[in-house]
């Protein structure tokens, strides 16, 4: 009589296990697009690497000698601090940012995506059919992201970020190749900010340093080995 209840107790428990286990299959929907993914994981500090030192960084203003505006010349050593070389990709950014900011300064902090409105924007290196063009002019695009309302999924809009979406278009210009980082490099990067109406000089340059040996393809979001966000006096006319 015992095995018979048993028995029957064990058939009654099967669909319900068997359901349990279909429901637990069964992959959550995060709701949340590729943007907010990276902003979650990208911090706003600065990230060093104890391997080299930024050396020499120096910021020149000069005309441009085609009368189109002005040109900001960002300079800068990389000092190798042990014995192995090393490859690199490196990205420079110039831009004219304006920080929505509350008045009380015991809110929250914005992410880059709410709190900086960029009214210029010149990345080095920058391809050949993208000269003289504005952001948003570029083939490129390569810091503009489409941002989806989470509200009301139709709704998008496209943002600029000081991140790229693809690392190796940071290679040398001289070279076509990575940067390659023996005992020392030194790395010059310009940028132009054409002449135009309500005209905006650079007041902050972004250094972004990516391993090589990291970046790999389809591979996801990469953090970079070297972040630093430097505020330049900007001027505007």
């Amino acid at each position: 009589m015992k095995g018979k209840i048993a028995a029957l107790l064990m058939i009654l428990m099967l669909p319900l296990t068997l359901y349990s286990e279909d429901k637990a299959e069964k992959p959550k929907e995060s709701g949340k697009n590729e943007l907010n993914t990276i902003l979650e994981n990208y911090p706003p500090q600065m990230i060093k690497d104890d391997r080299f030192e930024i050396k020499n960084l120096t910021f020149g203003r000069v005309y441009d000698l085609h009368g189109r505006g002005e040109v900001l010349n960002v300079e800068f050593e990389l000092k190798n601090m042990t014995d192995q070389t090393m490859e690199f990709y490196i990205i420079v950014i110039a831009a004219y940012t304006v920080e929505k900011r509350d008045k009380s300064s015991f809110l929250k902090p914005l992410s880059d995506k709410d709190k900086i409105l960029m009214r210029s924007f010149v990345p080095f290196p920058i391809e050949p059919k993208d000269f003289n063009k504005l952001p948003r002019e570029m083939v490129n695009e390569n810091f503009r992201y489409e941002y989806t309302n989470e509200k009301d999924s139709k709704e998008k809009s496209w943002v600029w970020l000081r991140f790229p979406r693809d690392i190796k278009k940071g290679i040398n210009p001289s070279t076509g190749k990575t940067y390659t980082l023996n005992e020392n490099l030194y790395v010059k990067t310009s940028h132009l900010s054409k002449y135009r109406k309500n005209y905006y000089f650079f007041n902050e340059v972004t250094l972004l340093i990516y391993d090589a040996a990291k970046v790999k393809e389809d591979s996801g979001f990469i953090m970079p080995v070297y972040k630093q966000i430097l505020h330049i006096k900007g001027k505007r006319r």
